[in-house]
């Protein structure tokens, strides 16, 4: 959800805040609800700094042949992660409201797989040149447990971008 420019080469990522059962570390995503669980994914991918962070949840939490699909553009996961890394590089990025989840339908009577909607809208600057974006997206993750694990299995996602300049 953060950048559109770099959906042409490398494909384009997603941010979100969470609302958490519990407190969890930054990448530490057990114990949540299937709805926290996504929200918490994004919010540790794309909302701080540490990017071993990053690189070790993204793969402990998404599995290695999950369908991803931003804006209409199939990517592999290892590209996706190679574009949410970079967007580290060129961009921050804030929330402007706390991520939205109009649709959480669990698929387990505990709660941890499902499908989950979410919007975000955040505020974006280019580390390069100061160009602000405002962006919207909204992002459909499907999470199922596979060989015993809990993963992303499926993340759909569509991004609108304006360009503020201010």
């Amino acid at each position: 959800m953060l950048f559109a420019p770099l959906i042409l080469a490398l494909g384009a990522i997603s941010a979100a805040h969470a609302h958490r059962v519990h407190s969890p570390t930054p990448g530490d995503l057990s114990g949540l609800t299937v709805g926290p669980f996504a929200v918490q994914l994004f919010k540790t991918l794309f909302f701080q700094g540490n990017l071993t962070l990053v690189n070790s949840t993204f793969d402990a939490n998404v599995a290695p042949d999950a369908l991803i699909n931003i804006n209409g553009q199939d990517l592999p996961p290892q590209v996706f992660l190679g574009a949410v890394n970079t967007f580290h590089a060129i961009r921050t990025a804030t929330l402007v409201t706390p991520i939205t989840t109009p649709g959480v339908v669990p698929l387990d009577s505990a709660g941890q797989t499902g499908v989950v909607a979410e919007q975000v809208i955040t505020k974006q600057v280019s580390i390069d040149d100061g160009t602000h974006i405002d962006q919207v997206a909204v992002a459909i993750l499907r999470v199922e447990m596979v060989n015993g694990k809990r993963l992303v299995t499926n993340w759909v996602e569509v991004q609108q971008d304006t360009v503020t300049n201010a």
